[in-house]
């Protein structure tokens, strides 16, 4: 069963005019707890920070690397040894070694992420203010959501959590939400 409802907001102002409208609407303050999410891959979920053990984008990165640097060693190799009258025998192994590291970093370039086609993701939580609330009632859910619909929260999502002390314990912020309402994807100004 769902208990609680969360709204992201893009500024503390929007939030604790929220807050005092759930007061108004009789959420008790025990019920409702204010806290800030860091962006996505900000969240030092590990000792050297980060979200994720691994980054979705480089799988397939190994491969075109050694394959690069198969093909371009090879090539590297043909030229050096069409250059070793020239410039002796250190010009075939240096441009084997040229050769090997260009195409090995342009192999690796050329294969990110495409070893596997990735689904598409659930639309990950955004950065900002959320204020979660403590919602044991069908009544209250619906209350809650009311609130935060009037004053325009950017998403609205429902979980299933433990509430103690007048907090969300165990929120994840790189968990995936339940929407109630999404985010909308904003448009990156400049184009």
């Amino acid at each position: 069963m769902t208990n609680i409802v969360a709204a992201h907001f893009d500024d503390f102002g929007t939030a604790e005019a929220a807050i005092q409208s759930l007061s108004t609407a009789g959420i008790p303050a025990s019920h409702v707890d204010q806290f800030y999410v860091n962006a996505a891959g900000q969240h030092a979920q590990f000792p050297i920070g980060g979200d994720q053990d691994a980054d979705p984008e480089a799988q397939g990165a190994e491969k075109g690397a050694l394959a690069g640097a198969a093909i371009g060693g090879a090539a590297g190799l043909a030229l050096g040894l069409v250059a070793t009258p020239f410039a002796g025998p250190v010009a075939a192994v240096g441009a084997m070694a040229a050769g090997a590291y260009a195409g090995s970093l342009a192999g690796a370039v050329n294969s990110l992420g495409n070893d596997h086609p990735r689904p598409a993701s659930p639309l990950a939580r955004p950065a900002g203010v959320v204020v979660a609330v403590y919602t044991p009632t069908a009544a209250d859910r619906e209350r809650s959501t009311a609130v935060f619909l009037r004053h325009r929260a950017e998403s609205i999502e429902q979980a299933d959590g433990t509430w103690s002390d007048g907090t969300w314990q165990d929120f994840d912020p790189v968990s995936i939400p339940n929407w109630r309402v999404s985010p909308v994807p904003r448009a990156v100004s400049g184009e």
